[in-house]
């Protein structure tokens, strides 16, 4: 081992299982958690955690198709398929977190 191995971050399963799901979503149109999972042989978290750690090169979300390339998705496609649902998904669960706040420290002493 040489010093420069000291620094090499560590990778991740979830980090290698972005590479082969990038590679396994390259060329395609959206695909379901299912399909992916059915030919990666991987669970549905799997395929999840894998685009979580794909720094935002795999596309996902509430209400969306499936997973799909960043690269290969148009800005009129991600606005319609990602930002607005995600966008109205961060409102309803900000809201929600909001009453839930109040719910807690509106019937509490400061003792409590």
């Amino acid at each position: 081992m040489t010093q420069l191995d000291l620094f090499v971050k560590p990778t991740t399963e979830a980090e290698q299982d972005a590479d082969k799901l990038q590679q396994y979503l390259r060329g395609q149109d959206w695909q379901s958690a299912a399909k992916i999972g059915a030919y990666l042989r991987w669970t549905d978290r799997r395929v999840r955690a894998a685009a979580s750690a794909s720094n935002g090169a795999v596309l996902s979300g509430p209400g969306s198709p499936g997973y799909k390339l960043a690269a290969e998705t148009s800005v009129a496609e991600y606005t319609e398929k990602i930002d607005r649902p995600y966008a109205a998904q961060i409102r309803v669960m900000g809201r929600r977190l909001i009453q839930m706040r109040k719910a807690v420290h509106g019937n509490r002493s400061e003792n409590s």
